[in-house]
């Protein structure tokens, strides 16, 4: 191949390559737009976490550089570590204005509300039914009336760290959201 050939190869994909990533996350027909980070929270600042199921409330409390959970035990579990790094930094896979009620997203009554607090700000999502997209669940942050397609495992953790002896456990719930 010649290096002229090459160099216009190189230029179509490097074309391709910024055109892809630049997709334009204004909202599309249907009311849809590309997810993107809803939040973005230094981990110093957070306080505390709220974790609200259908099995219980859990808080786990910042003490220092250490974490715990209202009954004293150390927060430590992969549940809770996954959990905190969400809190910090939330991202969501695509926003979507909602066309039914909130309850057929599971968000009347959802299956995890997850309360993040510092000194200055608290921020809560509310997380309900399976997406449509696989690993997906419906959540909805703050006040804000559109529905955000959230990663799963955010739900997963919740419930892993209100099944538990004190909040730290890696059991699986009995309370699973269905899918929409």
């Amino acid at each position: 191949m010649s290096a002229r050939r090459l160099a216009r190869l190189l230029c179509v994909l490097l074309v391709l390559t910024v055109t892809a990533g630049c997709r334009d996350a204004t909202p599309r027909p249907g009311g849809t737009s590309d997810g993107g980070v809803l939040w973005r929270i230094p981990e110093a600042q957070i306080q505390a976490l709220q974790i609200t199921t259908c099995m219980r409330t859990v808080i786990i409390e910042r003490h220092g550089t250490t974490w715990r959970s209202q009954s004293g035990e150390l927060a430590q579990s992969r549940a809770f570590k996954e959990l905190l790094q969400v809190a910090a930094t939330l991202v969501s896979n695509r926003s979507i204005r909602p066309t039914l009620p909130l309850a057929e997203y599971g968000l009347s009554s959802p299956t995890a509300a997850i309360a993040v607090r510092g000194v200055a700000f608290e921020r809560t999502m509310r997380l309900g039914h399976l997406g449509p997209v696989p690993g997906n669940v419906y959540g909805q942050i703050d006040s804000d009336p559109r529905l955000h397609l959230l990663p799963g495992l955010i739900l997963e953790d919740a419930l892993a760290l209100t099944s538990g002896p004190g909040g730290g456990g890696e059991r699986p719930a009995p309370c699973m959201p269905r899918p929409v």
